[in-house]
């Protein structure tokens, strides 16, 4: 899923640094990687019993107009489809997995854009205030 902010004056600097604390406070090591035209957020939970296992959010743009693209885990579903072609296999097991990753994908994801929406409002107009303390 992705969002889209217009005419927020954002620095994608700071929002970004402000949504890899949510990572961080979810238990994920992160890291904040430069794009050429934003920045994207690496999180690896190094967690035995939880399927979920890394996340790539994407902030790019400019300070009036950015998205912030929160990954759709196509690749679980897919495992989800194969688990149940494969249940009479004895494939439930995958399918259980699959369903449980899914879950807390979804969990995560619904977390994540509440902290987005409130992050967003605390740094609106933040790129103008760095720019105006710079010139002084």
């Amino acid at each position: 899923m992705q969002e889209r902010w217009l005419e927020k004056n954002v620095d994608l600097n700071l929002l970004s640094k402000r949504l890899e604390d949510f990572f961080i406070m979810h238990g994920f090591k992160t890291r904040i990687d430069t794009l050429a035209s934003g920045n994207a957020i690496v999180g690896v939970l190094d967690n035995k019993h939880d399927d979920l296992k890394e996340i790539i959010v994407k902030i790019t743009g400019s300070p009036n107009d950015f998205v912030i693209e929160f990954p759709r885990g196509e690749s679980r579903l897919s495992s989800m489809k194969f688990g149940l072609l494969t249940t009479f296999l004895g494939g439930g097991s995958l399918l259980i997995k699959s369903l449980k990753s899914q879950k807390a994908l979804e969990k995560l994801e619904r977390e994540f854009w509440v902290d987005v929406e409130k992050n967003v409002r605390d740094v609106t107009n933040s790129f103008k205030a760095i720019s105006r303390l710079k010139k002084d």
